[in-house]
C-alpha cells in the first residue's frame, strides 16, 4: 500500500511537471514568435527593398525603386514591435507618395521638353537661313533644312558628324579653326568666306556665337 502511494505520487509529479514543461515551451514558443518574426518580417522587408533596388541598377543606369516595389508589412502587435512596425509602414506609405508625386513630375516635365523640341525644330526649320548647333568635339547636335539642302546633305546625315567628315580638308580646318576661337574667347565671330556649290562660288556670311551652360 505505502509502494502505491509511492508510486501514485511520483506519476502525479511526473504528470505535472510534463504539464508544467510542455506548458512553458508553448509559452516560450509564443513569445518567441511574437518578437522574432515581426523582426524577421522586418528585415525581410528591408532586404528585399535592397534587391530589387540592386536588381533595378544592374538593369539600367539609374537606382530608382519603382513606388509599387515598396511594400508594407502586415503585423498587428500592441507592443514596442508593433509600434516600430506602424513607423516602417507609415514611412514606406510617405515613400510610395514621394516616389509617385516624382514620377509624375517627371512625365510632365518629359512631355514639356518633348514640346518645346518639336517647337524648337519647327521654328528653326522655317527659317530661310542655315542655322547649326555643335558641341564641344565639333560634332553637329542639330542642324535646320535650309542649312542641310545647302550643305547637300540631309538632316540625319549631319547629325553626329563633324567637319572633317563632311568638307574637304582645308574648308573643315578653316571650320575648326573658328570653332575653336569662339569656344575660347566666348565671343559672337562673323566671317565672310567663298564656297563652292553646285551653283559655283557663292559669298556667305557666317554668324558663330557661343552657346553657354551654368558652368560656363
Amino acid at each position: 500500500s505505502t509502494l502505491q502511494n509511492i508510486r501514485q505520487t511520483l506519476t502525479a509529479i511526473l504528470s505535472v511537471t510534463s504539464l508544467i514543461l510542455l506548458l512553458s515551451i508553448g509559452v516560450g514558443i509564443f513569445w518567441v514568435g511574437r518578437f522574432i518574426d515581426p523582426i524577421v518580417a522586418l528585415t525581410r522587408a528591408v532586404k528585399q527593398i535592397g534587391i530589387k533596388r540592386c536588381q533595378g541598377s544592374e538593369q539600367s543606369d539609374d537606382n530608382r525603386i519603382a513606388a509599387e516595389q515598396l511594400q508594407p508589412i502586415a503585423i498587428e502587435a500592441p507592443d514596442e514591435i508593433g509600434e516600430l512596425s506602424s513607423a516602417f509602414n507609415m514611412m514606406i506609405a510617405e515613400l510610395r507618395h514621394a516616389i509617385e508625386t516624382l514620377e509624375q513630375r517627371v512625365q510632365t516635365r518629359t512631355a514639356e521638353l518633348r514640346q518645346q523640341t518639336r517647337y524648337l525644330r519647327t521654328l528653326i526649320d522655317t527659317l530661310p537661313l542655315g542655322v547649326w548647333l555643335k558641341d564641344t568635339e565639333r560634332r553637329y547636335r542639330a542642324i535646320n533644312q535650309a542649312n542641310a539642302d545647302a550643305c547637300g546633305h540631309t538632316v540625319d546625315e549631319m547629325i553626329g558628324q563633324s567637319d572633317q567628315e563632311l568638307w574637304p580638308p582645308e574648308r573643315a580646318e578653316r571650320y575648326r579653326a573658328d570653332d575653336m576661337e569662339v569656344m575660347t574667347s566666348h565671343q559672337r565671330k562673323t566671317v565672310e568666306e567663298p564656297v563652292t556649290g553646285a551653283n559655283g562660288i557663292v559669298w556667305m556670311e557666317t554668324f558663330r556665337a557661343p552657346v553657354l551652360d551654368e558652368d560656363g
